[in-house]
């Protein structure tokens, strides 16, 4: 059996997204793989959502400070291992932390940035640039590395669809795993209050568990009757299973809004969730705010 360790992050600035989409491949790679996670600092619900080996580089005063020394903390807690591959899930990596095991271990890297370089084995980019998709990265990555790019290298939770026909139109309205609400409240008040009228629509909005103000955003909606808080919810991809229009940010639950064919209205909240209406437009998302 092989041994493969994940090195990635999360936070209220990234959300959860990268902790899903290794989830969801961890689950694949576990059939003939032992796995283990490698992350920043220990979580109770994050340990809940991989239910995998998790380890720790820092403690409770530690945090991330640069590159090299993120590096040899990883270097340090499995020198004496033998590892099969190491992928690595995070923003605030690039070169400079791979380099320390390039050559000695088969590497796998997951961005969609196209902007940092990379020492790496393979490259995994989803994002789509149409014609321009397989030049991200030119320049970036070594001439041997294997690139795959494009949504069909998007990593998912593939739950089919549920066709079963019901009397209600369902919106969801999402921002990510973290962020504010504060500059959304005065939009689902008067989205509520337009459709207030039809008792055919109902409006969820999911509160991921690294929002900073739950409590408010539960309380200014309590008196909303057609808008129903999902709090904590650790999977998202049952709830798109009988939503029928989405409006929220363009991040990687985009591939999943495409899987399922769900009508959407996008926007981003951070510099990773820009994309290009021409290429969302590919993908069937016609519908961009640029904010």
């Amino acid at each position: 059996m092989k041994n493969i360790i994940i090195r990635t992050n999360f936070n209220e600035k990234v959300g959860l997204g990268h902790i899903f989409r290794m989830k969801y491949l961890a689950k694949e790679l576990s059939k003939n793989s032992k796995l283990t996670f490698y992350l920043d600092k220990y979580d109770e619900l994050v340990e809940k959502i991989l239910n995998y080996d998790c380890q720790y580089l820092y403690g409770k005063k530690g945090k991330f400070k640069n590159q090299k020394s993120d590096s040899f903390k990883l270097k340090n807690k499995i020198k004496n291992k033998k590892i099969d591959c190491i992928i690595v899930d995070d923003y605030r990596l690039d070169t400079n932390w791979e380099k320390i095991f390039y050559n000695s271990y088969p590497i796998v890297v997951f961005d969609d940035n196209n902007s940092k370089q990379h020492s790496c084995d393979m490259i995994v980019d989803a994002k789509w640039e149409g014609n321009l998709t397989n030049l991200r990265y030119k320049n970036l990555v070594h001439k041997n590395t294997i690139k795959l790019f494009g949504p069909k290298f998007s990593i998912i939770n593939p739950i089919k669809k549920n066709y079963k026909k019901n009397n209600f139109f369902n919106i969801l309205f999402y921002m990510g795993g973290g962020g504010d609400f504060k500059p959304y409240y005065n939009f689902l008040k008067n989205l509520s209050k337009t459709l207030k009228q039809n008792k055919n629509y109902k409006i969820f909005v999911i509160s991921g568990p690294l929002v900073k103000d739950q409590d408010e955003l539960f309380n200014i909606t309590k008196k909303l009757s057609n808008i129903k808080i999902i709090r904590n919810n650790l999977n998202i991809s049952k709830v798109l299973l009988d939503i029928n229009f989405y409006i929220g940010v363009s991040s990687s639950i985009i591939y999943e809004l495409n899987y399922h064919n769900i009508l959407s209205v996008l926007f981003s909240n951070t510099k990773n969730q820009k994309n290009n209406i021409r290429h969302l437009s590919d993908l069937g998302f016609n519908f961009l705010i640029e904010k």
